[in-house]
C-alpha cells in the first residue's frame, strides 16, 4: 500500500512539473527604426549622414557596394538595402 501511494504521489508531481513552462527570453532582431526616420533617407546622401540616421549596420559585407540593415517590426525583420558608390547612396530597396 505504501508503494503505492510514492507511485501516485510521483505520478502528481512529474505532472505537475510538465505544466510548468519555462521563461522565454524575447531578443531583439534587426534595430529599432521608426517610419519617420527611414523617410529621411535619400538617394545622394552621403554615407555619414546615413550612419548618423540609422546607426552603424549590424550586417556588414567589406567587398560589396551594399549596407544592409535588418529592421524589426515587431512580428517580423525587414531587410533594408542601401546600394553605394563608396562615398553616396545610389539606390535604395
Amino acid at each position: 500500500m505504501k508503494m503505492y501511494r510514492y507511485l501516485l504521489l510521483s505520478v502528481f508531481l512529474f505532472a505537475g512539473c510538465a505544466a510548468i513552462t519555462p521563461y522565454e527570453r524575447t531578443i531583439q532582431q534587426g534595430q529599432l527604426i521608426e517610419d519617420a526616420t527611414l523617410e529621411q533617407i535619400q538617394v545622394g546622401m552621403s554615407l555619414t549622414e546615413v550612419q548618423q540616421l540609422l546607426g552603424q549596420s549590424t550586417i556588414t559585407e567589406s567587398s560589396s557596394n551594399r549596407i544592409d540593415y535588418a529592421i524589426d517590426r515587431g512580428d517580423r525583420v525587414e531587410l533594408l538595402s542601401i546600394f553605394h558608390d563608396g562615398s553616396q547612396v545610389v539606390d535604395i530597396q
